[in-house]
């Protein structure tokens, strides 16, 4: 994580501690599990009852660990005169991570939780490389040269903060859910957030084929290294659903226009290195979580989500071995990187709180 998403995410952090300090209401009163749950609206743990004999200033604080599983493509993109030149395909396969999440939440309903989760290096699918460099003949349409390699994550990380304020609306008399207070009433939480994501892969072996339609050329050795990371402000509506006296539902969608990315493919073979700035990318995500709640305090939850990162563009800066000196394709004239990201996961925890 670079020094200035750091100092981003510390001072988001501390004007949320800030607002709440401010906007804590020491009069306010919360049914039974209303505090917790809404950690469990964001960090998708749908969490049990807590205790309702906090001070009203104080919130009740909740921890989860959780694993998670991730499955997709992340998609890289070169541009030249708005055709595509190069399309690069790193499959994500059973990307497992772990990590822990925290929230702090007031009776007036503001919330404010954060996470962090991390994955070891481990052999997590293929790239598939493809260019259309006929494209200065005036032919964009014929692929020209395709590659396969073997993929492996040397590292991934991910972190977020997200704050809200949680609305609990009377219900017609329709509706089930709202006679069930074992857990928490129905609400629903409007969020804003930042997320971030750094990862890198490593491609290896596999074989090429120039033009893709001729014999297959072994390749052995490191040929491509491909790292993004990935800066998400975002706006998101979660809604919770007590389903039966120990068990909850709650979904979720996040949405943010804003996607920026900072994107560096190194060329082994070549010795170039590619550093792509992207921006104004979308971002979509929808998710949804149950809940087992045992007890007053505890709960154990499974979520799966499924995002998309679409229309990252930008410019490119071409380094040729260590050299200082860059040439650039640009954004503006049509050319320069790309990228996009689909992926699914599915995530267990455990979750408390006090």
């Amino acid at each position: 994580m670079t020094t200035i998403t750091r100092n981003v995410l510390c001072l988001l952090l501390l004007s949320m501690i800030a607002l709440a300090a401010l906007n804590a209401d020491p009069t306010a009163t919360a049914p039974s599990g209303a505090r917790a749950g809404i950690a469990a609206d964001l960090q998708a743990s749908a969490l049990g009852a807590a205790s309702a004999e906090h001070h009203p200033l104080l919130p009740t604080v909740s921890v989860s660990a959780f694993t998670e599983v991730w499955n997709g493509d992340v998609l890289e993109y070169v541009w030249e005169n708005n055709y595509m030149l190069s399309e690069l395909i790193w499959t994500i396969s059973d990307i497992q991570t772990a990590g822990a999440s925290a929230a702090l939440v007031w009776c007036s309903g503001l919330f404010i939780g954060g996470e962090f989760s991390t994955a070891l290096s481990s052999k997590t699918g293929t790239l598939d490389d493809s260019d259309w460099k006929n494209i200065k003949y005036g032919d964009p349409y014929t692929k020209t040269h395709y590659s396969h390699h073997d993929t492996t994550l040397v590292y991934a990380e991910t972190a977020r903060l997200d704050a809200g304020w949680r609305l609990t609306p009377d219900l017609p008399a329709i509706f089930p859910v709202q006679t069930n207070r074992k857990t928490q009433p129905f609400s629903l939480t409007p969020t804003i957030g930042i997320r971030y994501i750094s990862w890198k892969w490593d491609a290896r072996d596999g074989y090429t084929q120039y033009p893709p339609e001729s014999e297959p050329i072994q390749f052995s050795g490191l040929g491509i290294s491909y790292a993004q990371q990935i800066l998400v402000p975002n706006a998101g509506l979660h809604i919770y659903i007590p389903a039966l006296s120990m068990v909850s539902c709650s979904f979720s969608a996040v949405f943010s226009p804003f996607v920026q990315c900072y994107a560096i493919d190194t060329h082994h073979v070549t010795n170039h290195t590619y550093h792509d700035l992207l921006e104004s990318g979308t971002f979509f995500e929808a998710s949804m979580s149950v809940a087992f709640n045992p007890f007053k305090n505890l709960s154990l939850y499974v979520s799966a989500s499924s995002s998309a990162i679409r229309n990252l563009r930008g410019s490119t800066a071409i380094q040729t071995g260590t050299s200082t000196n860059y040439s650039w394709e640009l954004y503006s004239s049509g050319n320069g990187g790309g990228a996009e990201l689909l992926a699914e996961r599915v995530r267990i925890g455990i979750s408390a709180s006090f």
